[in-house]
């Protein structure tokens, strides 16, 4: 529903929001716990609006999972200005509406979370 994607966009707003408050700070003061724990709500909060409680749930174990690894990747990539921006375009797309979109762009931003991930095992 519309008041569901208004809710939505206003709860991936905030998150962004902390996020670029993040992105300000020196590189050595960045809390990357904090810049992780905001990235686990932004895709929890697509996962739980999107009703798939399955996806919902796998998304809910996996993402801690990746934390480590997603720290690494942060320290290797701060400042956040890359991340912030394909979070913005993704909030863009759910916004206009658009799901075939929004699923390109999320998954252009999890294939570039996997080369990075691939990088460091290298």
């Amino acid at each position: 529903t519309r008041a569901h994607s208004k809710d939505l966009i206003l709860d991936l707003n905030a998150i962004l929001d902390q996020l670029i408050e993040l992105g300000k700070q020196k590189k050595s003061k960045i809390d990357l716990n904090e810049v992780t724990n905001l990235n686990t709500q932004f895709h929890l909060s697509i996962s739980k609006a999107s009703g798939n409680d399955i996806a919902h749930e796998i998304l809910m174990h996996l993402l801690p999972a990746f934390s480590k690894s997603n720290k690494l990747i942060l320290l290797m990539q701060l400042p956040l200005d890359r991340q912030i921006s394909e979070h913005r375009e993704i909030i863009t797309s759910i916004q206009k509406g658009d799901p075939d979109r929004a699923e390109q762009v999320i998954e252009k931003h999890i294939k570039r979370i996997l080369e990075e991930i691939q990088r460091i095992e290298d």
